[in-house]
């Protein structure tokens, strides 16, 4: 299974916000959590010996599985999880992308998170 990821939102101070998601809906959906991760100290290291740049890797840290939150109206879970937005009060937003092809329902899913911050 291939897992991705589908937005990056800035938190401030250094911190980020990602959306890691499989990019299946309905009963194959496995994957669709919110980490964040600090780069605060990270810079890329040049390598000396061949003039290119090698990039440290970052810590992640799950902030929500999103699942549950996806199944609570009860329908199929939806596959595209791709917007990503954190109010000044620290409310996550997190909306799919419908698609609007042939072969998805249109459907557009906001769910609205508090406290996770």
């Amino acid at each position: 299974m291939a897992v991705g990821f589908s937005e990056i939102t800035y938190l401030g101070n250094e911190q980020f916000m990602v959306i890691e998601r499989d990019n299946q809906g309905g009963p194959d959906a496995v994957i669709k959590r919110l980490y964040s991760f600090s780069i605060t100290g990270l810079n890329p290291l040049a390598d000396d010996a061949s003039n290119t740049v090698s990039y440290p890797v970052v810590s992640k840290t799950l902030v929500d599985d999103l699942m549950d939150n996806l199944a609570a109206r009860g329908g199929l879970i939806l596959g595209k999880i791709e917007g990503l937005a954190v109010k000044a009060d620290g409310t996550v937003l997190v909306i799919n992308d419908n698609d609007g092809v042939d072969d998805s329902n249109g459907e557009t899913q906001l769910l609205r998170l508090k406290n996770l911050l």
